[in-house]
């Protein structure tokens, strides 16, 4: 079963639950076969229920799974502006997803705009009852439309303290940036960054680590309790010595302090 919110804008946004359901069940006149090459990108069939009101369809699992591969959440649009048009996607969308590292390096080499300074990819992970803030916050620093969530069960389950949310028995929810930012009060990627991280931080969430980070490394300990972690690296031979720690991996700081 599954819950996804994607938000269009500061007052207006869909949210979706599915539960798997047996063949026999299925309704063949509401099936949507999404994962077509030439089906519209599901952010924007998505986005017509805002006019269309709620509805009931059938998804096939493994297109289900698939939904955001094609346009990549919504960053397609970003480098290929011309292939969202029903022509494109017929002629071409089966070629799609296209490797995101490729497109963004063709940008950055080949178009104009500044895409190394606007550009925002990050994942926080926050409260729920803090999610009506950080919206409101993503809007006055970035204003990045759309804005993705999903909720995120953090479970200790049973083990120490320092394996445990910062918050119990709570939902978080994964709130997700993608994008440009066009707005006159954007302050620069690595500040806007800095005003998120500490709001994260600030409200006991935590930053999806696949994307850079500016936090000290005072705070990132405060984030990710680290001291299992760091038991296990002395307790394997040579690793200490060899591999650099979660914090040097994901840090701007971290690496240059390896240097």
């Amino acid at each position: 079963d599954s819950v996804e919110g994607i938000m269009y804008g500061l007052n207006e946004g869909v949210v979706m639950t599915g539960t798997y359901v047996e063949e026999v069940e299925v309704n063949s006149a509401q099936v949507n076969n999404l994962g077509y090459w030439y089906k519209p990108w599901f952010f924007r069939h998505v986005q017509s229920f805002l006019k269309k009101g709620e509805s009931v369809e059938y998804i096939p699992t493994l297109h289900f799974h698939q939904r955001h591969n094609k346009p990549c959440f919504w960053l397609t649009p970003l480098w290929l502006p011309w292939a969202e048009n029903f022509i494109a996607r017929f002629l071409i969308g089966w070629a799609l997803p296209l490797n995101t590292q490729l497109l963004k390096l063709l940008k950055e080499h080949i178009g104009n705009e500044d895409h190394k300074d606007n550009f925002i990819l990050q994942d926080f992970i926050v409260p729920i009852n803090k999610l009506k803030d950080a919206v409101e916050l993503s809007y006055e620093v970035a204003d990045v439309w759309p804005i993705w969530m999903v909720p995120c069960r953090l479970d200790g389950h049973g083990g120490p303290e320092t394996i445990q949310p910062h918050v119990r028995n709570t939902m978080y929810i994964d709130f997700g940036i993608y994008g440009h930012s066009e707005t006159p009060r954007f302050k620069g990627r690595d500040e806007t960054l800095h005003i998120f991280e500490q709001f994260t931080l600030k409200n006991k969430g935590y930053q999806g680590l696949y994307a850079e980070t500016l936090l000290s490394l005072e705070d990132f300990e405060q984030m990710f309790h680290k001291e299992h972690y760091l038991k296990v690296r002395k307790s394997l031979p040579y690793c200490e010595e060899a591999f650099p720690d979660t914090y040097e991996k994901v840090s701007r700081i971290g690496r240059q302090r390896v240097m």
